[in-house]
């Protein structure tokens, strides 16, 4: 909320993290965590937010291409509970092009958060 509520912020996903939000998700509904009203609501709540608060941000393949430099860097960190995937260690090639921005990366993984901040990211944890 603190994030949404700072009317100058400007919110930025990854497009590949919205792939990653819906799977999850429907993970919480396969594993009857949530009802399928619930997953309903949710999903149009995310496209809502993304239609009237998001932008979004294409990975490139250049992202791929510097991806080894993250990954290298992740090596000497300690796992907390599992490494940063994919999706993850583009999300920081990404948010590299924001560096000069003020950026501040959210995230709730532990890991990536460690990560992100071991290359200068101001992190967030919205579970915090």
């Amino acid at each position: 909320n603190k994030i949404f509520s700072d009317p100058d912020a400007v919110v930025v996903i990854l497009n590949l993290t919205i792939v990653e939000v819906i799977l999850t998700f429907y993970r919480l509904y396969r594993t009857s965590e949530i009802k399928k009203s619930e997953l309903n609501l949710l999903i149009h709540s995310f496209y809502k937010d993304i239609k009237e608060h998001i932008e979004i941000y294409t990975a490139t393949t250049e992202h791929t291409f510097i991806a080894e430099e993250i990954i290298q860097s992740s090596i000497h960190l300690k796992a907390l509970n599992k490494r940063p995937g994919a999706i993850d260690i583009i999300q920081l090639c990404a948010a590299r092009d924001f560096k000069h921005q003020n950026l501040t990366f959210v995230s709730s993984d532990l890991d990536l958060n460690q990560l992100a901040k071991s290359h200068k990211l101001t992190v967030i944890n919205p579970e915090e």
